[in-house]
C-alpha cells in the first residue's frame, strides 16, 4: 500500500499528523533537556502561527459575508491587522539580522523554525493572493 493512500484519507492523515506530534513531543529539546520537552522547539511559532490563522479565518468570514450580501466594512482593519502584523513578526524572527534584530533565527541556526516558519509565510501569501483573486473574480 502507498504511504498516499494513507494520506488522502482522513484517518491515514490524522494518524500520520498524531504520530508525528508524538514523536516531536518525545524529542529532547534543543537546549539539551529531558526527553519529552521536544514541542518546546517549535513554542516560538505557536504565537505568530496562532495569529496567522486568526488572520485566514477573517479572510474566510468575510467571504462568507460579501456572498451573503452582508456588509464587510467593519471587519476589514481587524483582518488587515492579523494577516500583517503576525506575518511582519515572524519575518522579523527569521530574518531579523538583515533589519537590525540582534538575532534572528538564521542567526541562531535553527533551522526547523526557519523552515516551518518560511512554509507558513509562504502559505499566507498564497492564502491571500487566493483571496484577491476570488475577490475581482466575484466582483465582476
Amino acid at each position: 500500500m502507498y504511504i498516499q493512500t494513507w494520506l488522502v484519507n482522513k484517518h491515514g492523515a490524522t494518524l500520520f499528523a498524531v504520530a508525528i506530534a508524538w514523536w516531536m513531543a518525545s524529542l529532547p529539546s534543543a537546549d539539551g533537556q529531558a526527553a519529552g520537552t521536544g514541542g518546546l522547539i517549535l513554542w516560538p511559532l505557536f504565537g505568530a502561527i496562532n495569529q496567522l490563522l486568526g488572520g485566514l479565518a477573517f479572510l474566510v468570514i468575510i467571504f462568507w459575508m460579501y456572498r451573503q450580501k452582508m456588509s464587510v466594512w467593519f471587519i476589514l482593519l481587524p483582518a488587515l491587522f492579523m494577516l500583517i502584523l503576525p506575518a511582519w513578526a515572524m519575518g522579523y524572527q527569521i530574518f531579523g539580522q538583515a533589519i537590525g534584530a540582534s538575532q534572528s533565527w538564521i542567526d541562531q541556526e535553527r533551522w526547523l523554525l526557519v523552515g516551518i516558519g518560511s512554509a507558513a509565510l509562504i502559505l499566507e501569501a498564497w492564502m491571500i493572493l487566493e483571496a484577491v483573486v476570488g475577490w475581482r473574480k466575484r466582483a465582476r
